[in-house]
Parts: C-alpha cells; sequence; structure tokens
C-alpha cells in the first residue's frame, strides 16, 4: 500500500502510521443503500464502533465526495459513486448506471449496463430484460433472414416477336480492297508479308491457315488495331482507313463474349439502342432487333437467359447465334467474324453458315470470317477463299469454287477420303506431296500464286486425276462456279471434282488458267500460252528467289546485343504508340463535343451519345443484379459473416482509462496497475473492424468489374464511352455498398458491446465500404484474374494492418525524419487510420467513465469530422485511379 505523507490522517498524527491498521481498523466496508440483501455494490466508510470511534468521530464526508480523512474531500469522478462517508469511490456497478455520484439506477428494459455506466447502453436488435449487464443480440439473425430484396423490373411486353418482312438492303455498302499489307517488327520478324485482294459486298469469304499464319493479325491491321508497317486499303474504290467507318464494322469474336446473367432480348436490345443511330425512334430500333431475332432463329429463347457454368441456359448454337446478333442489330455494312462454327457440331455449325449467309445476301454486307477445318458443306457456303501459309503470306484469294482447280494446276492432288479443307490446310503446312516438283518446299507456295497471278505457271502442268470428294446434297451449285463443269457423278451418288485427260484435252497442253479479272464474271477465263523454255525460265527463276529470301533471312538475324537493344527500343515505340492512341481518342472526344456543340452530325454516324449511354448501361447494371438476385444474396451472406466473425473476436476488448490521481492517492498495490497505466484495447477493435471491412469490400468489389473484362473490351471497340460505363456500374454498387454497411454493422454488435451511437458506427462502416469497393475495382482490372483473391487479402492487410497508425504508432513516425518525410504520406492517404482514429475518439467519448485529458497517439478530439471528410477523399481517389486503369490499360483490347 502506498500512503503519501500529506494524506495520513490528523486523527493519527503523532503515531506511528500504519496502513493495515488504516484499512482495517479504522475502516469497514459496507452494501450500497438498496443493496443490503445483495453484493452487488459494496463501498468502505470509516468505523463507528470500539477503538476505532475515537479516531473517526470527526471523519464525515458529504456524499457526492469521497474523504480519505476528516480534512481531505475529493470530488467523486463520473462513473464512479460516492455514497455519504465513503473513504473512496466505488465503480458504478454493473446491471446499474450511476447518473450522477450519489445514485445507482438499476438497468431498465431494452438497454445494457456494463461497470462504470453514466447511462444505460441501447440493446438495438437484440433481448435485454432489466438489469442486464451485457447485451444478446440474436435478433440481427432474425433480421437478416427475414429481409426480402424483391427488385421492381419493367418489362415492355410489346417487345416481342413479330413476323417481319424480308430484310431491306443496306443503304451504305463497301467494297475493300487492300494491297501489298505487311506487318514487320523491328528485330526482322515478319508476321504478314505482301498480303492483297478484295472483299465485294453481299459475299461471304472464308479466312484459313494452319495456326500461327496471322490470321486474326490480318484482320487487326485491316481493321487499324494494331498498326501496319506496309500496305494501302481502298474502301469503294478510295483510299482509306477502316478504322474511320469504326461505327460501321462488326466484329463477332471467337468466344460468346456477352453477360450470362441476362436474357437474349436484353443483350440486342441493349446493343442496339447503343450502336443504332441516335434519330432512330423507339419503334424502329424495336423492328430492327426483332427483324435480327427472326432472321437468326431465335425467336423460342428471346426471354431465356444466356447462362452460364452451373446455371445453364440456352444452348451453344443458340449462344453462338446471339453472338453474331449482338453485331447485326447494330446495322453494320461491314463484317469480321473469328471462328464463328467453334466448339459446335457440323449441324449447328451449318445453321449458324447458312443463316449468316441468307442475311449477308438480303442485306448486301461485306463479311469475312476466319474460319478452322470447315465441313464440305460448310465450306460451300463462303463465296470467296482465303488461304494465308507460313509468314503471313497469301497461298490462295480467289473463287471457292476455283480453288481446287488451282491447286491441281500446281501439282497438289486432293483424295477421296479428305475434305477440301482439310486439303488445304495441308498443303499450307507441308503435309501433301506435289506431284510435279520433287523438290517442293512450302516456302513456295506463296511465289507460285505470285506468279499465278502475273500468268505464268509456276511449274509444268501434267494429267492426272483430282478425287476430292464434295456432298454436293447440301452445297450451292452457284458456289462452285466452274468447277461444276468438271463435277462426275460416282456409283456412290457422290459428286467427284476431275483433272484427268478427258477434262485436260479441253485446252492446250501449254495453256494455263489465270486468276478471273473481274470476279463478278462466270466462265471466262484468260488462258496464257507459254512454252517450255519459258517454263523453265520460270523455275529457275523462283529457285533464285527463294534462294534470294533465305540469304536475307540470314542477314537478318542479329547479335544478342542488337536484339537487346530492339528489344528496348520496341517498348520505346510501345510507349509511344500508347500515348499517341491516348492522344488521338482525346482528339476524336473533342471533335465530337465541336460537332455537338455546333449541332453537326457525325459524318459516319450518330449514335447513342453519354448520357443515353450512361442511362442504358445503368440500365443493365440493374439488370444484372436483379437477373443474378442469388449472388447478390450470398454476397450480403459474406458481409454478415464476416462481421458476425470480428464481433466475436473483439467482444472481450475493453477500455479502461487510468485511474484519477485522486484515487492514487493512497491505494493497494493490486491497483497499482490501474494507477499508472490504462487498459486500451479499442484502437485493436478498430483495426479488426476495418480489416473486416476491406476483406468483405474488396472481395465483393472486385466482381463489379473483373468478371466482364472482355465484355468492356468488346464494348468500348464499338463506340462505348468508358466514363459512361464506370459511372453506370459505380451508381449501381453504392444501393449494394449501403446495404452491405448496415449488414456488416448489425452483425457486429452481436457480441460486441459498443458505446457510441450505433449510427455513427454505421457512418464509419459506410465510409469504408465505399473506400474498399473501389480498391477490388483496382485489384480487378490490375491483377490477372487467378491472382486477384490472394491480392484482396495482401491490399486489406496493407492498409489495416501495416497503415494503420498503431504499430508503428503515428507518434513514432513523427519522430522518425526518414519515415516522416518519404513515407508519412502513405498513413495520410489510409482510410483504415483515418477510421480507427475517428471510432477511437467516438467510443471513449461516449463512456465518459475515466476519460483520458488527453488522447494518444496524435488524436485529437473533436477531429472526428475530419477524419470522415479524409476517407471521403480517399474513396474519390481510388474511384479516380480505378476509372484512369480502365481507360489506360489494355489500350490494344479496346481498340
Amino acid at each position: 500500500m502506498i500512503i503519501r505523507s500529506q494524506s495520513v490522517p490528523p486523527e493519527m498524527a503523532g503515531i506511528a502510521f500504519n496502513p493495515v491498521f488504516y484499512y482495517t481498523q479504522l475502516t469497514e466496508i459496507k452494501n450500497c443503500p438498496g443493496f443490503e440483501q445483495y453484493d452487488d455494490c459494496k463501498y468502505r466508510t470509516p468505523k463507528r464502533t470500539g477503538d476505532a470511534a475515537q479516531y473517526t468521530s470527526n471523519w464525515t464526508c458529504e456524499a457526492g465526495n469521497f474523504c480519505q480523512s476528516s480534512t481531505l474531500k475529493v470530488p467523486c469522478d463520473p462513473g464512479f459513486l460516492c455514497i455519504k462517508d465513503s473513504v473512496e469511490p466505488v465503480i458504478c456497478p454493473s446491471r446499474y448506471y450511476c447518473s450522477n455520484p450519489t445514485s445507482v439506477i438499476r438497468c431498465p428494459e431494452g438497454f445494457y449496463c456494463p461497470y462504470g455506466s453514466i447511462s444505460p447502453y441501447s440493446c438495438l436488435f437484440g433481448y435485454c430484460p432489466a438489469g442486464s449487464e451485457t447485451h444478446t443480440r440474436w435478433g440481427v439473425f432474425g433480421v437478416f433472414l427475414a429481409a426480402r430484396w424483391e427488385l421492381m423490373v419493367m418489362s415492355d411486353t410489346n417487345d416481342r416477336m413479330e413476323e417481319l418482312p424480308k430484310m431491306e438492303k443496306l443503304t451504305n455498302t463497301f467494297d475493300i480492297k487492300f494491297e501489298n499489307m505487311g506487318l514487320r517488327f523491328r528485330n526482322g520478324t515478319e508476321i504478314m508479308h505482301n498480303v492483297s485482294g478484295e472483299f465485294k459486298h453481299g459475299r461471304l469469304c472464308a479466312i484459313m491457315g494452319p495456326s500461327g499464319t496471322g490470321k486474326t493479325t490480318f484482320i487487326n491491321l485491316l481493321t487499324g488495331k494494331t498498326k501496319r508497317t506496309s500496305g494501302k486499303i481502298f474502301v469503294n474504290g478510295k483510299r482509306s482507313e477502316l478504322s474511320y467507318y469504326k461505327k460501321l464494322i462488326g466484329f463477332v469474336p471467337q468466344e460468346d463474349i456477352m453477360l450470362r446473367e441476362l436474357t437474349v432480348m436484353d443483350i440486342l436490345s441493349h446493343s442496339a439502342k447503343m450502336r443504332l443511330p441516335s434519330n432512330w425512334k423507339h419503334d424502329r430500333v424495336k423492328d430492327k432487333v426483332n427483324e435480327i431475332v427472326n432472321s437468326l432463329g431465335l425467336n423460342k429463347v428471346i426471354d431465356s437467359a444466356i447462362g452460364y457454368e452451373g446455371n445453364r441456359g440456352i444452348s451453344g448454337g443458340q449462344r453462338k447465334r446471339v453472338n453474331i446478333g449482338m453485331e447485326l442489330v447494330a446495322e453494320p455494312s461491314i463484317i469480321f467474324l473469328d471462328e464463328p462454327t467453334s466448339g459446335l457440331d457440323s449441324t449447328m455449325a451449318l445453321d449458324v453458315c447458312e443463316k449468316l449467309r441468307n442475311i449477308t445476301i438480303q442485306q448486301g454486307l461485306t463479311v469475312a470470317a476466319v474460319i478452322h477445318s470447315p465441313s464440305v458443306c460448310i465450306f460451300n457456303q463462303f463465296d470467296d477463299f482465303m488461304l494465308l501459309g507460313k509468314g503471313g503470306r497469301v497461298i490462295y484469294f480467289g473463287e471457292t469454287g476455283k480453288t481446287l482447280e488451282y491447286f491441281n494446276s500446281i501439282g497438289f492432288t486432293c483424295s477421296r477420303d479428305t475434305t477440301p479443307s482439310d486439303f488445304f490446310l495441308n498443303v499450307a503446312s507441308g503435309k501433301e506431296k506435289n506431284q510435279l516438283d520433287p523438290n517442293f518446299t512450302i516456302e513456295q507456295l506463296p511465289i507460285y500464286w505470285e506468279q499465278h497471278l502475273k500468268g505464268i505457271q509456276p511449274v509444268k502442268q501434267q494429267s492426272f486425276t483430282n478425287n476430292c470428294v464434295i456432298n454436293m446434297e447440301n452445297s450451292d451449285p452457284t458456289v462452285m462456279g466452274s468447277n461444276s463443269e468438271n463435277l462426275t457423278q460416282t456409283a456412290d451418288g457422290t459428286s467427284t471434282i476431275l483433272n484427268d485427260s478427258q477434262t485436260n484435252a479441253e485446252h492446250h497442253q501449254n495453256n494455263l488458267i489465270s486468276p478471273k479479272k473481274n470476279s463478278n464474271a462466270t466462265t471466262n477465263e484468260l488462258q496464257i500460252p507459254h512454252s517450255e523454255s519459258n517454263h523453265r525460265a520460270s523455275q529457275a527463276d523462283l529457285k533464285e528467289r527463294f534462294t534470294q529470301e533465305n540469304q536475307n533471312r540470314i542477314k537478318n538475324e542479329r547479335s544478342f546485343g542488337k536484339k537487346c537493344f530492339l528489344g528496348v527500343l520496341g517498348l520505346i515505340s510501345g510507349f509511344f504508340f500508347w500515348l499517341g492512341d491516348i492522344v488521338k481518342e482525346i482528339w476524336s472526344n473533342f471533335t465530337s463535343c465541336i460537332l455537338f456543340i455546333f449541332c453537326q452530325n457525325d459524318p459516319v454516324r450518330d449514335n447513342a451519345g453519354i448520357f443515353k449511354q450512361f442511362w442504358l448501361l445503368t440500365k443493365r447494371s440493374f439488370l444484372q443484379i436483379f437477373r443474378s438476385s442469388k449472388s447478390f444474396i450470398i454476397d450480403q451472406l459474406l458481409h454478415f459473416c464476416v462481421g458476425l466473425f470480428i464481433s466475436i473476436a473483439i467482444q472481450h476488448f475493453e477500455f479502461v482509462g487510468r485511474f484519477p490521481d485522486s484515487i492514487c492517492v493512497a491505494v493497494p498495490m493490486n491497483l497499482m496497475g490501474a494507477c499508472a497505466f490504462s487498459v486500451d484495447e479499442l484502437r485493436q477493435s478498430g483495426m479488426f473492424i476495418s480489416l473486416g471491412v476491406l476483406f468483405a469490400g474488396i472481395s465483393v468489389g472486385t466482381q463489379t468489374f473483373g468478371n466482364e473484362k472482355n465484355v468492356y473490351f468488346r464494348d468500348t471497340s464499338s463506340g462505348m464511352s468508358t466514363i459512361a460505363y464506370y459511372l453506370g456500374k459505380f451508381i449501381l454498387d453504392v444501393p449494394r455498398m449501403l446495404l452491405a454497411g448496415v449488414v456488416y454493422s448489425m452483425a457486429l454488435t452481436v457480441f460486441w458491446p459498443y458505446k457510441q451511437s450505433f449510427y455513427l458506427l454505421l457512418l464509419i462502416v459506410e465510409l469504408l465500404y465505399f473506400v474498399a469497393f473501389p480498391m477490388g475495382y483496382f485489384i480487378s482490372w490490375t491483377v490477372k484474374k487467378s491472382s486477384v483473391p490472394l491480392a484482396g487479402v495482401g491490399f486489406a492487410l496493407l492498409w489495416a494492418i501495416v497503415l494503420n497508425g498503431i504499430t508503428p504508432s503515428l507518434t513514432d513516425l513523427s519522430k522518425s525524419t526518414i519515415a516522416k518525410s518519404y513515407f508519412y504520406w502513405l498513413w495520410i492517404i489510409s482510410a483504415p487510420r483515418q477510421a480507427i482514429e475517428a471510432f477511437w475518439l467516438n467510443e471513449t467519448k461516449a463512456r465518459g467513465f475515466l476519460l483520458p485529458k488527453t488522447a494518444p497517439n496524435t488524436y485529437v478530439y473533436g477531429e472526428q469530422d475530419f477524419n470522415y471528410l479524409m476517407i471521403f477523399f480517399i474513396q474519390v481517389g481510388w474511384n479516380v485511379l480505378s476509372f484512369l486503369c480502365l481507360k489506360l490499360l489494355y489500350r490494344r483490347q479496346q481498340k
């Protein structure tokens, strides 16, 4: 026991002071008034009987004060009880509250009162009978389970299928001619070389070739998605770039990229409203959608969801038709397709191609499709055929019906058990033997074609039979062109393309067939005679060119140092290309604004403006949530469970301030710690609460953009505004954040006995959620999908554990010159650090019991509003950063 000299009772002056005598002989413990039958409340008072009476006769003390001697009177602090003639204050007992130091009031029903309570605490969402020491908020479970979210969606019942007349031809049709297109990297690698040809409207062109021959690269070069290093493009006879007509071009990717939660009508209607001319009326847009649905045979699944793994929707063939329909409803003039038959069986693939062909002919579309190993019937749906070989060079480009005839003329025959498409790929891969040139290599195929275009026969013709079998039952005889003259019926009912001596007799032995000068001609061909000497000369020229190309290839091999230099140069070039692309887009947006200000129309097409796009994208986001209500409820369950687990973890975290000096004048040994130190676990509670919010918020926030990256790329390449898209998604996430904050806060209060107002606690949690969601946006856009969960956990730990201002403390950081100069800003922009400070200040202020005179760790009472404002600006910063990531990263995929 410690007794200060000035506190020695005058009654004991002149005698040796004995602390044990002081506490055992001069004072005694009694029950508080009204607690005579209970042990809940006891206090120490001077003993008035026996030998002690001579020392305590004048030792009296008024209620509300405690007196350690007859001359030492000290006012009682809040949260303490000082009954009349108290020697020392008593902490207000649990299950009661002490509104003033002289009264003890039993805790009423609906409230709970831990020790030291100045006023009762509300038992929100819980059951607290009269005299409750703690709360039991099991009612939160009932509230959560009983809550039902009933979302209503407006649906236009008139947007249903109607029988429509034949599709009308497009107003604007395009013939695309390209000459000598090429792509060569700075290290000398050549991807495309000397690609020339023409796509005509009303015709389908199949693009084939072995893997790695640049089929998709060719389309990217043609449309301007990749910058070519050589070549020219002509549109309707005038030199131009297809990127200028971006709004009139449709691209159907290989994967069925669409929002799987939505229905067929949702997807097609959204695509039409976003990309059709803005002056089209609602009825006209609806008719266009119905027209495409009718043409693609999607009538029966118009209100069916697309579906995904675990929630099956429409079939693969129907999904592929929806994929194509997303482009057709925009009424494009040009469509490029990347393997539209991949993943489909032969029947469904043929059905897709037949419908695509009918639409192309009716509307006069210009269509080119990269296709892989089609069946005979599918191959016959295409009017023209382009075959690419090694190094991105053209092996053949002409009418589909004359393909076998050409390859037969250069020494390749198709066997009876091989389909034409497999035969062409085998030739391009070097798997077919050349019957005219035993020294043939696949590098000669592009040279053969170039010589063929010039009217030079690259190899000497001989008479042999082509046994390639084509089933004509489902083929279009017009597609076969002049080859139909060389078809003979076999015994098994199939047709064989012949090029035997009987057919060759119709032509002179030294004549050869060059490509038609006019693609619309029927069977008239230009025949160029040549002599044996000319043939040998062409062979010598061919070998010379082949040798020269090999020498050039060897010459292009660089040393390792030069390759490294070129690699760095390529990175710099890529950066400037990226920067130039951004400047080009800014200029395009500026031009659009000028046209809008001066009421001028876009020379290509005026589609939906940014405000209409914002409305359409917000509506689509709402439909996503509505169509996937199960995922929405699971998300809320995640917030509830995380809040509940945090509540269990911090339920015994407490705050007990240091005892006042007036009490510490004379204390027993077991209370010396309470006089020297305080128990402060509130900051740890705030840390756990912030960690839980960040973990749950980031986990859900990563789904907003991360699950539809490819959809974003496809939409932006079609002219969608990124700012409209981002705001539309964020606006629909706001109710999710608000509801998540309420659910989390309710779960948090199940076991944890908070003292501050529930609404202040809710405000802090809501602000943290508004930071956590855009953090999830940022992570989902900068980290690959497989690493997003781990990155989200690491991100939450970084901000809530490392940068929370507790360890290391803000006081220690401010003392470190290096940390304060270079890294202190990280703690300033840390939302958990700001939230923990506001949380601590609110919680201690609400207790009022042993409240410290000065807040620790640079905290300042009364600055909670500043903390709230800082968190708000921090969430604005994360949103801006996330938007910039959407806009500036993955630029090539957005083109």
